[in-house]
């Protein structure tokens, strides 16, 4: 008995990694496809979609980046995307605190209005926002693309936070302020740093939303050198042809961050988000 259940269970452990090795390979084979690509030249592409490359072009990345503009649509993004998890964390680790450490007669109200912020479709709005922004002229400014991006990725980070600041022992705040310390103080030098994961987190998933948003770009961006980069990857197909290779390039460009900035905050990212299911 004793050596059939270790069989069934060696089989199990089997079938769980050839499982979990199929879900890799569907995963990263995009990534890997993606990639290749970029070194192809344009007709070599055509000729066979899958093969890999006969020789590394790297032309493509050199013409993607100055000739298609991707460099000034690559700043674009990193300069929103940087602005705007700057100003998302300022203001929500303030509203966090102020939920989290004070009872007031609002305050479950106030924390059920974000919390619904999380469940409005960001589709349902682009209307409105489209005809507010341009009756207020609001459209086509440096800032355009920060306040429906602080909006809409305000109602997780409070989520987040809120969750995060309870698990801080009050003691600790206790004791800074009998060393003389201020509300402000003890926010900047003790809580903040001590929600790192929870911050993390923030930032992970805001810089993702908004690093990967085509839609409000899309509507309230027309000045080309406004535009983000996935707006520019636009620029590779025209109305008769496309230059495949460039734009895989572009794509390849596009997802560095994105990689680098989950591989360097991955293990703070899964205890920020384990901290906000278990703590919330």
């Amino acid at each position: 008995m004793m050596e059939t259940k270790r069989i069934k269970g060696g089989l199990v452990q089997v079938l769980l990694y050839v499982l979990f090795a199929i879900i890799c390979v569907v995963n990263l084979y995009p990534v890997f496809w993606v990639v290749a690509s970029s070194f192809k030249t344009n007709q070599e592409f055509l000729v066979s979609l899958l093969a890999l490359p006969t020789r590394f072009e790297f032309t493509n990345y050199v013409k993607a980046w100055q000739e298609s503009r991707i460099g000034v649509y690559f700043f674009n993004s990193l300069y929103v995307a940087i602005l705007s998890i700057v100003v998302i964390l300022f203001l929500a680790v303030m509203v966090s605190y102020a939920l989290a450490r004070y009872s007031f007669k609002l305050r479950n109200t106030i924390y059920a209005f974000f919390l619904i912020g999380m469940l409005i479709p960001v589709h349902s709005t682009l209307v409105p926002i489209f005809v507010t922004f341009s009756s207020l002229g609001l459209a086509n400014k440096w800032f355009t693309l920060i306040l429906p991006y602080v909006g809409f990725n305000m109602p997780f980070a409070i989520f987040i936070l809120e969750s995060f600041i309870r698990t801080v022992p009050i003691e600790i705040e206790e004791a800074a302020v009998i060393d003389g310390c201020s509300k402000p103080a003890i926010l900047a030098r003790i809580v903040f740093p001590l929600c790192g994961p929870a911050v993390a987190t923030v930032c992970v998933m805001t810089f993702f939303n908004i690093w990967n948003d085509f839609i409000f770009p899309l509507i309230l961006v027309t000045d080309n050198n406004l535009k983000t980069v996935q707006l520019g990857l636009q620029n590779f197909i025209g109305p008769r042809s496309a230059n495949y290779p460039q734009m895989m390039a572009a794509l390849t460009i596009a997802i560095i961050p994105v990689l680098v900035t989950y591989f360097v905050f991955q293990k703070s990212l899964i205890q920020g988000m384990s901290a906000g299911a278990v703590k919330g």
